[in-house]
């Protein structure tokens, strides 16, 4: 009869810190999972940002180097001109330029897919609001040919920035968001 105790006392004394042991792992492998795994998304979101931030700045640089050529071009004009007229090599020079923008095109929608794909909305709707510019900018020169005078293209390519630091300023929230 002694033996039973003693069977029970072994149970208590080995197969107890056995079980609470194998618990312990058990949840520790677990959270150590979940925590390798949720690293592994940050640094995977952070460098999909990266890459959204440098294509969308290769964009917004190729869309600003347009303003650019426009303004060089109709800055020498009386600045509240109501009809700008362009010789053939100043539109060729702007069409040059915006050849570089069109090429920068894949880099704006790639961005665009991306951040969607993270949940920035926030972010691609800005995006899309410079892209919206960029379109008017683009039906003005190229399908309306109703050239800006310097202080349209001015005021225009300042709505234009305007709205490129606020994808920025979104981007940088969304950044943010996801590191904390």
């Amino acid at each position: 009869m002694t033996e039973w105790p003693e069977v029970v006392d072994n149970l208590i004394k080995i197969g107890l810190p056995a079980i609470v042991t194998g618990a312990v792992t058990i949840f520790g492998v677990k959270y150590n999972g979940k925590a390798s795994q949720d690293k592994f998304l940050l640094e995977h979101k952070t460098k999909l940002l990266e890459k959204i931030s440098d294509d969308v700045d290769e964009y917004f640089s190729a869309l600003n180097m347009l303003y650019s050529k426009v303004a060089a071009i109709v800055k020498v004009m009386p600045h509240d001109i109501e009809e700008v007229v362009l010789s053939k090599a100043q539109i060729n020079a702007i069409k040059e330029r915006d050849k570089s923008l069109v090429n920068k095109w894949k880099n704006r929608q790639s961005s665009l897919s991306k951040l969607r794909l993270l949940g920035a909305k926030d972010s691609s709707k800005k995006l899309g609001l410079c892209a919206d510019l960029e379109t008017e900018l683009r039906n003005m020169l190229f399908f309306d040919k109703d050239y800006p005078n310097y202080e349209q293209i001015c005021e225009h390519r300042k709505s234009s920035r305007t709205h490129q630091r606020k994808y920025h300023e979104s981007l940088a929230k969304f950044y943010e968001d996801i590191a904390s």
